[in-house]
């Protein structure tokens, strides 16, 4: 693949992610917790990183996380999401070596659990608890 394919298609996963993300945040609440949400652009990520690779996993999950709270969260929505995100990632990225293409939904649950605690530790480190 062309370095311009390479980036176009990047580009254009980054674009569904953060349309995912903003959709997902018109979703009534599922529980009466704020903030909770399904996390189904992170899927996206997962893809991301099966068809080109690592890096641009990356850069699609940072355009997500930081235009996505432009457009519909807070500085502290960005905290709560990178903490999030970046453990997710970094499960994700370790992971897909390990995991066959067959069982990327366990690949996905795993990382859904690390944004979760990506999450509680900056809640944690804001909180200084």
């Amino acid at each position: 693949m062309t370095k311009l394919k390479r980036l176009s298609f990047t580009a254009l996963l980054g674009a569904i992610a953060l349309t995912v993300f903003i959709l997902e945040a018109q979703i009534p609440p599922l529980v009466p917790i704020p903030g909770v949400k399904p996390g189904l652009s992170n899927a996206v990520v997962l893809i991301t990183i099966g068809f080109l690779g690592r890096k641009e996993a990356l850069v699609v999950l940072l355009i997500k996380i930081i235009l996505g709270s432009v457009f519909g969260g807070s500085v502290s929505a960005m905290l709560f999401s990178l903490g999030g995100g970046l453990l997710a990632y970094a499960v994700m990225a370790l992971g897909f070596k390990f995991f066959e293409k067959n069982l990327l939904w366990a690949l996905s649950a795993l990382s859904a659990v690390a944004h979760n605690i990506g999450q509680l530790t900056v809640a944690a480190a804001l909180a200084e608890t």
